[in-house]
């Protein structure tokens, strides 16, 4: 086959931002052992070898990302649907976000090197190269070739192994590692978002409570139908 390269994105010269609980907004997550071979276990690349930190380019992307579990599901209309009785009964509306949720998280901007280079898994020559490099993984678990829509899909096992891919993958002059992380696009927008290996240097810019008036917030709410207190 012909030669492809993967495609190599840098970080925004703005920063990135991170919506994280308050008391340690720049804590990596990690996949629990046990939840390695389960499409849904773990975030969308973690790894119980290393930490992954995540972001997005701007505070709209954030707050999706973060709020997306509050919008109201197909199951719960469907069980209130002609229910007129639930408010009286104590329920919260559909859609609610507590005030607890603002008080116990804040806004984080961070700054990378300007060296610092990402694996784009949301392009053609990406999919192509990494069809090629995880085949057996990809095989073993039914996938003939990687797409947008894999990518972005639900099964993290195939996210998890891009992870692992760009973790190791070294540069065979410097020895060095190649990839600061992941450059994705969010499932649920089209929000840029960034997975960065804890190894990764970054260095905090500024941190901003999370308050009703911050306009990326009120839109997020707006766009998924949410009522924020």
């Amino acid at each position: 086959m012909a030669d492809v390269e993967f495609s190599v994105a840098g970080p925004p010269s703005g920063g990135l931002w991170r919506v994280a609980r308050a008391d340690e907004p720049l804590r990596p997550s990690w996949l629990e052992p046990g939840d390695a071979d389960l499409p849904s276990g773990g975030n969308r690349f973690d790894s119980s070898d290393w930490g992954t930190l995540y972001f997005a380019t701007n505070l709209e992307g954030c707050f999706a990302e973060t709020l997306a579990r509050f919008r109201p599901s197909a199951h719960l209309f469907a069980v209130l649907k002609g229910d007129d009785d639930w408010q009286r009964r104590g329920f919260m509306e559909p859609g609610s976000v507590p005030a607890d949720w603002r008080h116990r998280r804040v806004a984080v901007r961070v700054e990378l090197h300007r060296e610092s280079r990402f694996l784009d898994v949301e392009v053609a020559e990406s999919h192509v190269v990494l069809t090629q490099e995880l085949a057996e993984e990809l095989d073993d678990l039914g996938y003939e070739a990687l797409d947008v829509a894999i990518v972005r899909g639900g099964d993290r096992r195939v996210t998890r192994a891009i992870a692992e891919w760009a973790y190791l993958a070294v540069d065979f002059d410097s020895d060095e590692p190649v990839f600061g992380g992941v450059r994705y696009v969010s499932r649920i927008g089209d929000w840029e978002c960034w997975s960065i290996f804890d190894r990764t240097p970054l260095a905090e810019l500024e941190r901003r409570s999370i308050t009703l008036k911050m306009s990326e917030l009120v839109r997020i709410g707006a766009r998924f139908g949410l009522r924020l207190y």
